[in-house]
């Protein structure tokens, strides 16, 4: 039953006997090291060198101290098998005493790998949600397209450690223009202003056109890639590029480089997917605010326009109000004038007739 336990937990047990001084090893022990139990474990640790120089001074330290003083221990330390497998381990030691002087040192030694590797796994990703939360944070701090992608691509070069980069994005005529860079090669910085460069006639370009990330670990590999921007003499030894793309929208190409022997692991080609993506998504919201606000502007502009034609109508029509007003005033006056002489003709009329009537 010990022995199924120990080899279920990855556990063992040893015991020193401090006067004969014979080492025991329970079966456990004898799993971890990955040797055979034919063997004694004094043989086996006079044979065979299990830690580093530091670790086993370490140890052999922890050990006679706890001999000579009693002090138990509790140790981490890297072990590597005579097959080579490579093992975290954790050894804890007490002592049993008789008249006051130590006569065992025995306890456990625990395989932890797995435990160190969950652990280191958890701490990366704790480590990329914090690179990739401080992009969210800089992409909401930006003051406008440039700014955005210049922050970003100094927190993607503090990531990987590389010299240098830039961020290129695709015009509507289908080419790159590059907006942001960092430590330029010598033929873009001293080009006056950007140049357009066609989908796929370049390394970035052909990121773009593919919507692939393209990787060149070595300087023999970016001499040779066939339609690589960086021939013409420039000594890049490391050149990554990567799409920046929402949905099936493309926006440009994060592209990096080192002018010296450098290697990205596989972890952080893995989180510059990740940053990639934030990037395209804080340049896609970037770039729809600016045309919001553009047509926001635009709108603004003709409202205002618009206003400024209905007040001249207003007042056209206030102006064509007022002389209708007087027109019809003058067409009373008329009015009253024409009634006036109407009642003045009656008025003769009736005295004519009157006079002719007398005169008859």
């Amino acid at each position: 039953l010990l022995d199924e336990v120990q080899e279920l937990t990855l556990l063992g047990g040893w015991n020193l006997d401090v006067d004969s001084g014979v080492m025991a090893w329970t079966k456990g022990t004898y799993r971890i090291h990955d040797v055979s139990p034919d063997q004694t474990p004094d043989a086996i640790i006079n044979d065979i060198v299990f830690y580093s120089p530091a670790d086993r001074e370490k140890l052999d330290a922890a050990m006679q101290t706890a001999i000579s003083q009693g002090v138990p221990f509790d140790l981490e330390l890297d072990l590597i098998t005579p097959k080579g497998q490579s093992r975290r381990v954790r050894m804890s030691a007490k002592v049993k005493k008789r008249d006051n002087k130590v006569t065992h040192v025995f306890g456990m030694i625990m395989d932890i790998s797995e435990e160190k590797e969950r652990e280191e796994e958890l701490h990366h990703a704790n480590e990329d949600l914090r690179v990739i939360n401080r992009i969210i944070t800089t992409s909401a701090a930006a003051t406008g397209v440039k700014d955005l992608l210049g922050k970003m691509l100094d927190e993607t070069l503090a990531l990987t450690n590389l010299e240098g980069g830039g961020i290129c994005l695709i015009e509507p005529d289908d080419t790159l223009v590059l907006v942001v860079h960092r430590q330029p090669s010598e033929s873009v910085s001293t080009v006056p202003t950007p140049q357009k460069v066609k989908v796929g006639g370049c390394l970035c370009g052909e990121c773009a056109r593919t919507q692939k990330t393209v990787i060149l670990e070595s300087r023999q590999e970016v001499q040779g890639f066939p339609r690589c921007e960086l021939q013409g003499g420039e000594d890049i030894h490391y050149h990554a590029a990567f799409p920046l793309s929402v949905g099936s929208r493309r926006l440009g190409v994060l592209c990096l480089f080192s002018r010296i022997d450098k290697q990205l692991s596989a972890r952080q080609l893995g989180l510059l997917e990740s940053v990639s993506t934030q990037i395209a998504i804080g340049l896609d919201n970037a770039q729809m605010f600016a045309k919001s606000s553009t047509q926001a502007v635009t709108l603004e502009e003709k409202v205002l326009e618009r206003t400024v034609d209905l007040e001249k109508s207003r007042q056209a029509m206030q102006l064509l109000l007022e002389d209708m007003a007087e027109g019809q005033e003058k067409v009373q006056r008329l009015n009253k004038q024409f009634v006036g002489r109407e009642l003045r003709m009656r008025e003769l009329k009736e005295e004519i007739e009157r006079l002719r009537k007398a005169n008859s």
